[in-house]
């Protein structure tokens, strides 16, 4: 390699703050329902929807308004 020649350095993808949520036993009871292929994208969604609420437990309300919200049929396309 020469010496003006610069060897290619990926950048790290950045890195994202992840705060654990607390949930309740409701909640993780309710959450059990969903099939689990889809719990991993359901549950970050759910806790970014609870971020974004200023909440820091997830609970049986938040859940159900989760689920309201994201099962929307007018947002599917499926009425």
């Amino acid at each position: 390699m020469l010496k003006n020649q610069l060897q290619y350095q990926p950048k790290s993808p950045k890195k994202i703050p992840v705060t654990a949520m607390e949930w309740t036993d409701e909640a993780k009871t309710l959450f059990k329902k969903i099939p689990f292929f889809v719990r991993p994208f359901a549950k970050g969604k759910i806790e970014k929807l609870a971020q974004d609420m200023g909440a820091t437990v997830i609970d049986e309300e938040i859940y159900i308004q989760a689920k309201a919200k994201f099962n929307d049929p007018s947002k599917s396309g499926d009425e």
